[in-house]
């Protein structure tokens, strides 16, 4: 083989950008909800998982509700997490976990009521995401993950 073969790609290029979930438009589902690449669990007040998901509409943001909290899990580990959220009384705390269950980052949101914020979370290791909302009034519009390096993320 030539140094100068062709490279040869077996996964589309989506996959080396990472994963994107939006969620709209108002819907119900299963808890858990299942996408491509995670799972997601949405919690009540008394970690008791509700019966199902809701995506809905507050003002001009829609997104998943994520209840008192939500857990994601990914399929394979990640070193790049973000997530869209907005909550509409007290901002919500969130966590990336290795596959031990220990805390690797933690952010708090910082912007007022109704106005969307994204928290992104770079480390290696990363297996899952809780996501916990002091006044379940908190919407997850957007998710996205990534096993690579993304640079201009």
């Amino acid at each position: 083989m030539s140094p100068l073969s062709p490279l040869s790609i077996t996964r589309p290029l989506s996959y080396l950008r990472g994963q994107t979930v939006n969620f709209s438009p108002d819907d119900s589902g299963r808890n858990p909800r299942t996408g491509p690449g995670f799972t997601l669990e949405v919690l009540a007040h008394d970690g008791v998982p509700l019966p199902e998901t809701h995506v809905r509409t507050a003002g001009t943001v829609t997104g998943l509700d994520v209840g008192r909290t939500t857990n994601i899990r990914f399929g394979s580990t990640m070193q790049h997490v973000k997530v869209r959220l907005t909550h509409h009384g007290r901002p919500a705390n969130v966590a990336v976990l290795n596959f031990a269950g220990h805390v690797l980052l933690g952010k708090t949101m910082t912007v007022g009521p109704r106005i969307p914020e994204e928290l992104a979370f770079h480390h290696t290791g990363i297996h899952s995401m809780e996501i916990i909302a002091l006044e379940e009034d908190v919407l997850l519009s957007r998710l996205c993950f990534s096993r690579w390096p993304i640079p201009w993320w």
